[in-house]
């Protein structure tokens, strides 16, 4: 991100999620969530975005014993956006 220009810099109207889920089969998960995965699908989700300010960072988790279950972790905020990437240049 470059700084520099930080006062073009929009804040997005709407706000956006990004997760990152992972499966627990039988008694081994298929991996460890992780934050900075799910903060970049959310940034990526919107055109133009450069980051997220007034983030929220939540972590979740259901499990069946010895069967099935699932962990992830949810990002959610407000898209900053950079006017010069949204319009191609």
């Amino acid at each position: 991100m470059d700084l520099s220009r930080g006062a073009d810099f929009t804040r997005s109207p709407n706000r956006t999620k990004g997760e990152d889920r992972k499966s627990i089969i039988i008694l081994f998960p298929t991996g460890v969530p992780n934050a900075k995965e799910a903060m970049d699908k959310a940034i990526e989700s919107v055109p133009g975005a450069v980051g997220l300010v007034d983030g929220v960072i939540t972590q979740h988790s259901w499990y069946i014993p010895y069967i099935y279950g699932e962990s992830w972790v949810e990002v959610e905020g407000t898209p900053l956006i950079d006017p010069a990437l949204k319009k191609g240049y």
